[in-house]
């Protein structure tokens, strides 16, 4: 074990402590996953936590470079069976810091025996790639950039699962897809992953990844591209006030995010959205000029629009577990979201 992997397991130790004296009485696991399991991690690599417990724990703040996933055990079984392949990783190579039997008993006797669904990726690449097209209208090529870039990943994985090659971290699959044939795209995934792309040369890769989705699966290609369409359809809906936009540069993946979010909630719910904005936050709401509001407006009375806002706080402070720790600050500290009337109502 080189001294920085030991250094990292040492430092990811003391945080499992420190979930064991948060949650005395209930059984869990913590798992150190990702990059730095397989001794590929970079300077630029998150330190990744795996939680998996019985029923859902308090977890302790983390500085960096932790990036924390928390799942109940009923949760991770659920997505391990239905093909997820961030669950088929992790019992593949995830190394128990602590809790090793409780883990065992999870993953099971033969840990390969689970193959993640390859045409799950496909989806995930979609929607990526929609909101990569819709960050780089907006001007900002370092989300659009960071979402391309997570399109190809994913894109990379469905066709590596599809031919029956398990894909490991970023890092290791362009020579994966050297093996079976697919230059190409080993070629684009090690430039986004180390250039610094130009608005037109990351169109013309867009342009690249959609026809291999498409190729891949035609059928799912348009099922998904009717899905997610409709999502970005209802984007049109959402506008940034010219003078919220220095506020929110370098936040605008994070802002789609929580419009698809929105998005799905009003229709889990059957509601209709009049409009949603961002706009400077008011010196009463905010003292600080970087802050900004999310302004939701929907076709409710007033009692529904408060047990909606409810339901998108929940949804917005579950989103923190996949967020980067700049990403969590905004929307923890300079974001604030308000559910209004729409006209008529």
């Amino acid at each position: 074990m080189s001294q920085d992997l030991q250094q990292n397991h040492k430092v990811a130790r003391k945080y499992a402590a420190a979930v064991a004296a948060s949650n005395e009485k209930i059984r869990f696991a913590v798992v150190l996953i990702g990059s730095v399991v397989r001794g590929t991690d970079t300077s630029r690599s998150d330190l990744d936590l795996l939680l998996v417990s019985d029923e859902k724990l308090s977890v302790p703040k983390h500085p960096p470079p932790f990036q924390i996933q928390t799942f109940t055990r009923e949760r991770f079984l659920k997505r391990l069976h239905e093909g997820d392949d961030f669950t088929g990783w992790s019992v593949r190579f995830g190394r128990p810091l602590r809790g090793a039997q409780y883990w065992r008993s999870i993953v099971g006797p033969d840990p390969e025996a689970f193959w993640p669904d390859w045409q799950r990726k496909l989806g995930h690449a979609h929607q990526r790639l929609i909101r990569a097209a819709a960050i780089l209208k907006t001007g900002d090529l370092s989300a659009a950039a960071e979402e391309t870039l997570s399109t190809a990943d994913h894109t990379a994985r469905a066709i590596l699962l599809k031919g029956h090659v398990f894909p490991l971290s970023r890092s290791e699959m362009p020579r994966q897809l050297e093996r079976v044939r697919k230059l190409d795209l080993a070629r684009t995934l090690e430039r986004l992953s180390t250039d610094n792309e130009s608005g037109p040369s990351l169109r013309d890769i867009q342009i690249y990844l959609k026809r291999i989705l498409r190729d891949l699966d035609k059928r799912l290609y348009e099922r998904t591209d009717r899905h997610y369409g409709e999502i970005e359809r209802k984007k049109n809906l959402f506008e940034v006030a010219p003078a919220a936009r220095p506020r929110i540069s370098g936040y605008m993946r994070l802002l789609l995010k929580i419009v698809s979010l929105v998005s799905e909630e009003a229709k889990r719910q059957k509601i209709d959205l009049g409009g949603i904005e961002v706009r400077p936050a008011w010196s009463n709401e905010y003292e600080e000029n970087s802050a900004v509001v999310l302004d939701v407006e929907v076709d409710i009375e007033a009692e529904h629009r408060f047990l909606f806002w409810e339901s998108l706080g929940e949804r917005l402070n579950s989103m923190t577990n996949s967020l980067s720790l700049r990403e969590t600050f905004f929307l923890q500290e300079n974001l604030s979201l308000i559910v209004s009337r729409s006209n008529g109502v």
